[in-house]
């Protein structure tokens, strides 16, 4: 069943990069699973934990006690969470054109801007019930 627009391929045959095109497995919740892995990943055991995860003491602080909670739960709103997962999207989209830098610089931003959607819906869920600060 060749077309001449698809070029004999079906649509999830193709992967879209910024860098090629390429043929690929069809994609799979095998393959999802391991991106949300690589998410859990930065947050438990990469940057982020290195980064933010760290008391003074060097010992593990609880998610609700790292920056990102902190702040959002100081300004009564996830937005700072929702503004970082932006920056990251927009650093990561702005790399894509460039050839000086890899895909997995490109991916590594946007694993980021994946942990702190996270982070958003968990201060949303966590938070629903609370009373709104007044301003």
């Amino acid at each position: 069943m060749d077309n001449q627009e698809g070029h004999g391929r079906k649509p999830a045959d193709l992967i879209v990069t910024p860098w090629v095109i390429a043929d690929a497995e069809p994609w799979t919740f095998a393959q999802f699973s391991n991106i949300l892995s690589e998410v859990f990943h930065q947050v438990n055991g990469g940057k982020g934990r290195k980064r933010h995860g760290i008391d003074g003491k060097g010992e593990l602080l609880n998610l609700d006690a790292q920056p990102w909670a902190v702040i959002s739960k100081n300004l009564g709103t996830p937005a700072f969470c929702e503004g970082q997962a932006l920056k990251k999207l927009m650093e990561a989209t702005a790399r894509a054109g460039r050839d000086d830098i890899t895909s997995e610089s490109y991916e590594r931003e946007m694993i980021g801007a994946m942990v702190y959607i996270v982070f958003s819906l968990m201060y949303r869920r966590n938070t629903k019930d609370a009373p709104k600060k007044e301003t």
